[in-house]
């Protein structure tokens, strides 16, 4: 083995090919909290590479496959670790696709990418373009949530029929948080998405400074199957279609903890105080907002409207909360 820094369960094969006098090695116990993902990890090189190695005709190399995979379960059954059969892979080598309502049949597209897989979109013709997956993705969700820095109605044209017939539906739901930083967001594209019905958005309404850079757009799917788009990609037509902008597929089948992660940081934000709930009644505020931060860029002195920061706020509470009941009247801040 070479110099360097691993992660490798120790093997037989791993010690045996360490020169003890040769390296300075260190190691350390597995831990019971991870142990299981760890050995889970390395029996899956282990079992991939070994099922590839199965030899036979097309089909006759499946079912070897499959017979090797219900071993395997038979030995944890044996265990008592899993329960009797219900494991066990059917020799009809099938996956489930899709289950429908025999009233209401599912007819919606199929993102080009495995749902239990995670995938890489880098912009180049070799990979499908984001729109057409974002299109795939809401024809066969039930709610949806995008976090974006910005939006403009040029990308939200790409996806507006799509959106539409999404949100026709009362059984499924769009939340959508944006910003109005540097005044990049379109108004008209905000409202348009406000309008919608079983959609809500948010909006920070710090023009100047905002703590929301990220770029994400989760399907969640009761089946459990969901996917999140992670990368550069604001709701704009150049980074939805032709621009060289890389983002990631998580699935949540495949990577529950980092689907787990994105979810639960989306809720964290959701509840945050600096986003606020849009409505047709703050339009004036939005267009202030996106507005003053043009004039400003052109060397215009205009007025502007002074709000604390969250942060701020909580701290100005609790000093007027002082004032009232502890009648403190001199603070440092």
């Amino acid at each position: 083995m070479k110099e360097g820094i691993y992660e490798l369960v120790q093997t037989n094969a791993v010690a045996a090919s360490i020169e003890e006098d040769s390296f300075d090695v260190q190691e350390e116990g597995l831990n019971h909290a991870d142990s299981h993902s760890v050995l889970a990890q390395y029996l899956y090189k282990i079992i991939e590479s070994a099922l590839i190695r199965a030899e036979g005709s097309e089909k006759k190399k499946v079912l070897r496959q499959i017979t090797i995979c219900n071993e395997i379960l038979a030995l944890l059954e044996g265990h008592q670790l899993i329960e009797t059969g219900v494991s066990q892979v059917l020799s009809k080598s099938q996956k489930l696709l899709s289950l429908e309502s025999k009233e209401a049949p599912y007819g919606g597209a199929r993102p080009d990418t495995p749902l239990s897989l995670a995938a890489l979109f880098t912009g180049t013709v070799d990979d499908p373009d984001l729109v057409s997956q974002l299109k795939k993705e809401l024809d066969s969700c039930d709610k949806a949530d995008f976090l974006v820095s910005f939006i403009k109605w040029s990308g939200l044209t790409l996806l507006k029929e799509a959106l539409e017939s999404f949100c026709r539906d009362k059984n499924r739901k769009l939340r959508i948080i944006t910003t109005s930083y540097m005044g990049a967001t379109d108004l008209r594209a905000v409202e348009f998405l406000s309008a919608l019905p079983n959609a809500e958005v948010k909006v920070s309404y710090d023009h100047k400074r905002t703590r929301l850079h990220a770029k994400a757009y989760c399907f969640h799917r009761n089946s459990g199957f969901g996917s999140a788009y992670i990368g550069s990609s604001n709701l704009s037509q150049p980074a939805l279609t032709a621009g060289l902008e890389w983002n990631t597929k998580i699935s949540e089948y495949e990577q529950p903890y980092l689907w787990e992660k994105i979810t639960g940081t989306f809720e964290t934000y959701w509840s945050d105080g600096e986003f606020d709930p849009y409505n047709e009644a703050k339009r004036e505020r939005l267009r202030q907002a996106l507005s003053s931060t043009q004039i400003a860029s052109s060397g215009i002195n205009t007025s502007f409207d002074l709000r604390p920061f969250v942060y701020q706020q909580e701290i100005l509470d609790a000093i007027e909360l002082e004032r009232i009941n502890l009648g403190k009247q001199r603070h440092l801040i």
